[in-house]
């Protein structure tokens, strides 16, 4: 006769076995929220502000005058830092050679200013290549910064400064 390797009366069913692991991974997780729950909950409780207390005057130690002299100069050139800080001032200027293009010689108010954009629009139209494209278009918003910028500094009346306000919108588009 063949011996049978399993007890005789004991069989494990694959849902029963799962049940069992289930329900002891629903204990480990709600055992680690209730862990996590405790320490957050203890960050809040210990985390109360304390009244600051009076030292009497007895009880006060004088400071070394080595140790006064540190401090007050590490308080001197955290002043100093400040001050540099304030005094740093943000360069807003823009020049043709920042945007790597020239002074532009046909300004938005020409009457040839049309012709120019027209240029740029077949140039743009013949270039396949999408970065290329898009190198040049980068580079036509710059040239029209700096034709706003110009059409401001010589002319300076409103409406140059209004023509100059829409071609920098335009080139934002």
């Amino acid at each position: 006769m063949s011996q049978s390797r399993h007890k005789v009366g004991t069989t494990i069913s694959g849902n029963n076995f799962m049940k069992g692991n289930l329900f002891q991974f629903k204990g480990v997780v709600f055992i680690l929220i209730l862990i996590f729950a405790f320490f957050l909950a203890g960050g809040f409780i210990f985390a109360q502000e304390v009244e600051p207390v009076e030292i009497p005057e007895e009880v006060q130690v004088e400071i070394p005058e080595e140790v006064q002299e540190v401090i007050e100069e590490a308080a001197e050139e955290v002043i100093k830092e400040e001050q540099k800080l304030e005094e740093v001032k943000i360069d807003t200027t823009i020049n043709p050679e920042d945007l790597e293009v020239g002074k532009a010689r046909i300004l938005p108010d020409s009457p040839f200013y049309g012709l120019k954009n027209f240029a740029r629009g077949l140039r743009r139209f013949f270039t396949f290549n999408p970065v290329n494209r898009a190198d040049l278009d980068l580079r036509f918003t710059n040239e029209k910064i700096i034709e706003a910028m110009q059409l401001i500094e010589e002319k300076g009346t409103e409406e140059s400064i209004e023509k100059a306000t829409n071609i920098i919108e335009e080139a934002g588009n």
